[in-house]
């Protein structure tokens, strides 16, 4: 993916994040720990996979936001093609519904202003389940990182964590520097599935209810820290 400033752009390989200079072509490596089945930026949400990286990139393009995507814990699916001579064997990671484990999401931001050494802050709050506001994968169209934004500024960082279930959601925003996390709540609890909700701030938290179907739905809302609405906008 792209920065913003179209000088650089991001990709994975061998598990972590490296960005590679648009012009001259050079490459640097952002993260070192990240490993099989727990790398960064992994766009695998089981349902569907792709190789573009999950993230976030800052308006000043000196920043990202992504995480490091744990899957293992998470069963496998297999599908054999059939043809002449032996089958050839896709094996991946897939959360089926039921299953104890999913996908979990730590999530972190990179400082990229100084590519000879570049800084990941972890942020200080449990695991996300892989879930967006809207559906149980976490990218959007390109490799967007859904639920995350940044201020127009560049300095702090604005996300909605969601529950497995999609009944819970938490907006939240992020010290950059320091990975110190604020949160905020808004509940959500409803009895189907086929609606979508986006949350908007200001003060309290304020919402759109997008109802695509009959949908008997409960609504409680919490106040929480004051937030700044345009850094969600």
């Amino acid at each position: 993916m792209v920065s913003p400033d179209g000088t650089t752009a991001v990709y994975i390989r061998d598990n972590n994040l490296w960005l590679r200079q648009v012009q001259s072509g050079e490459v640097y490596q952002l993260t070192f720990d990240g490993v099989e089945d727990f790398g960064y930026a992994t766009n695998n949400a089981g349902w569907i996979r792709d190789k573009t990286p999950v993230v976030k990139w800052s308006p000043d393009s000196k920043k990202i936001a992504t995480f490091q995507h744990d899957g293992r814990k998470v069963q496998e699916m297999a599908l054999w093609s059939t043809k002449i001579g032996h089958p050839e064997i896709d094996v991946w990671k897939y959360p089926l519904a039921g299953d104890e484990n999913i996908f979990m999401i730590e999530r972190v931001i990179i400082h990229v202003d100084n590519l000879s050494s570049p800084q990941t802050v972890r942020l200080n709050i449990p695991a996300d389940p892989h879930r967006s506001s809207t559906s149980d994968h976490i990218a959007g169209s390109e490799g967007e990182f859904l639920d995350t934004q940044w201020s127009e500024d560049s300095s702090s960082l604005s996300f909605v964590s969601s529950s497995r279930d999609h009944k819970v959601a938490q907006l939240r925003t992020a010290n950059i520097y320091t990975g110190e996390v604020k949160i905020g709540v808004f509940f959500m609890s409803a009895e189907s599935s086929s609606g979508s909700a986006s949350v908007l701030v200001g003060g309290i938290f304020t919402c759109i209810i997008c109802l695509q179907a009959r949908l008997s739905l409960r609504l409680r809302l919490v106040s929480g820290p004051c937030l700044d609405s345009k850094k969600l906008i």
